[in-house]
C-alpha cells in the first residue's frame, strides 16, 4: 500500500506509519486549503470551498423520568435516517451523556445525534421528503422531546 508520501507502508514499524500519516495530513494543507480536513476518528473529511459545513444536531435532554433507548437508536433510527438522507448527509455521529459539570452529577442530555451536510439547503432538500417518518420514530427510542439546533462548523 503506498500513500501520497510515496512511501511503502509494508513490512514498517508503527512509527513509521505515524510519519507517514503525517507527511500526508501536511500535504493536504499545503495542497487542498479549506477543503478537506483530518479529523480525530483518523481519516478525511471533505469541507465545502468556504471551509464549512452545516451540523444538525439533536439534543435528547434528561429530565425526571426520561428514557433513551441506545440499542434501539443506534441499530434502527440512525441507519434509517442515513438511508432516507442518502448522499446528502456527510457523515453521522451519536453521543451518550455521561455526566454533568460537577462529579456524580447526571448529564444535561441522555444522548445527542449530529449529522453533517454540505449546505442547509442540502438538509432541507433531503430530510423535507422523510421527515414525518424520522420524526415519527422517536417514540420508538424516547419519551423526552428532542431539541434541534443548525450550526456552521467553524473547525
Amino acid at each position: 500500500m503506498k500513500l501520497t508520501s510515496g512511501r511503502s507502508l509494508r513490512n514498517r514499524p508503527l512509527a513509521a506509519y505515524a510519519q507517514c500519516w503525517a507527511d500526508n495530513k501536511r500535504a493536504a494543507r499545503e495542497t487542498w486549503p479549506n477543503r478537506w480536513t483530518w479529523t480525530s476518528g483518523g481519516s478525511w473529511l471533505r469541507v465545502l470551498k468556504e471551509g464549512h459545513m452545516i451540523k444538525v444536531s439533536v439534543f435528547y435532554p434528561n429530565t425526571a423520568g426520561s428514557k433513551f433507548d441506545m440499542a434501539y437508536y443506534l441499530s434502527k433510527h440512525i441507519p434509517m435516517v442515513r438511508q432516507k438522507l442518502g448522499g446528502a448527509l456527510r457523515g453521522a455521529s451519536v453521543e451518550q451523556g455521561l455526566g454533568g459539570s460537577q462529579p456524580a452529577s447526571p448529564p444535561t442530555y441522555l444522548a445527542m445525534g449530529h449529522l453533517l451536510f454540505d449546505s442547509v439547503e442540502a438538509f432541507q432538500e433531503s430530510f423535507g421528503p422523510h421527515a414525518q417518518a424520522i420524526m415519527g420514530d422517536i417514540p420508538n427510542y424516547t419519551n423526552t422531546q428532542p431539541t434541534i439546533q443548525v450550526s456552521e462548523v467553524k473547525l
